[in-house]
């Protein structure tokens, strides 16, 4: 959905008279304005993927219970 929707903005600015280069140096720019929060969002869901593995990996769970117990 998400490439159909770049093809038909692609085919609206190309109509318009925007010029490749000027598309891709506002993409370009857009992407560097968004770059932290994006990181951020990435790092976030791999923490989160992490965690939720780790939660319902029956074997982490029993190898932090021979960890805890002497």
């Amino acid at each position: 959905m998400i490439v159909l929707a770049a093809v038909v903005s692609g085919i609206q600015a190309g109509i318009l008279g925007y010029s490749y280069a000027e598309i891709m140096k506002e993409i370009a720019t857009k992407i560097s304005k968004v770059w932290g929060a994006l990181l951020i969002l990435v790092i976030v869901g791999f923490m989160i993927g992490i965690m939720d593995a780790w939660r319902h990996n029956t074997y982490a769970y029993i190898f932090r219970i021979e960890i805890m117990l002497p």
